[in-house]
């Protein structure tokens, strides 16, 4: 699992704050599976009006993820502990939005190895992602309990207080942290003017 989950998860924010509808923003957008090929259309056949890939291309692609679907079942059949196959498996159905599968799946893996900060991560986005934003923010804080640098975390605590929780301080205080350990974060000036308006309402509701 790549390191840009923080980023993932704020670029969602930041479209669903374009069209309107926060509610709706995808917070997580895992990588292929370990030996898998990305699935969905190509920029290049949606530019051309295509809808996505030519049918054949399709049905090429569907069978590709079954197979490698098959294969990573068939060595769980061989190892139940196979750590890269149950993250694998996580990984593919977070991305087809199979949320409960992809929740069992990162449990077992973190039954393998409860020391992955990653795929602590990815079970909170996965959480989120089903409505249980009190757990999301569970799992991301006992992710930085055990690595308190992984800052992508700290990023996932801050937008769910924010948008989900509306516990501004909260959201202000992980964001602080996420913002010491990775500076760069990708578009956290329109997340730190958001979360100023928030406050501004707040205070304006008071009076």
């Amino acid at each position: 699992m790549d390191k840009d989950k923080g980023i993932f998860l704020l670029a969602g924010i930041l479209l669903g704050l374009v069209i309107g509808y926060v509610g709706a923003y995808q917070i997580h957008r895992p990588s292929p599976a370990a030996g898998a090929s990305s699935t969905g259309p190509t920029h290049a056949a949606l530019a051309d009006g295509a809808g996505g890939p030519p049918a054949d291309q399709g049905e090429a692609l569907m069978q590709e993820v079954t197979q490698n679907l098959a294969g990573l079942r068939a060595r769980l059949e061989k190892d139940p502990r196979d750590l890269e196959a149950l993250i694998s498996l996580g990984n593919m159905f977070s991305d087809a939005g199979k949320y409960p599968d992809a929740i069992d799946y990162y449990n077992r893996a973190l039954q393998v190895n409860p020391d992955n900060p990653d795929v602590l991560s990815d079970l909170g986005v996965c959480y989120r992602s089903s409505g249980d934003s009190r757990r999301a923010i569970e799992t991301f804080r006992k992710a930085t309990q055990m690595h308190p640098e992984h800052w992508q975390s700290w990023l996932n605590i801050s937008i769910v207080s924010m948008f989900d929780l509306n516990d501004l301080p909260q959201a202000e205080e992980a964001l602080a942290r996420a913002e010491k350990l990775q500076p760069n974060i990708p578009n956290l000036k329109a997340l730190r003017d958001h979360l100023q308006q928030l406050r501004g309402a707040s205070a304006a509701g008071r009076s």
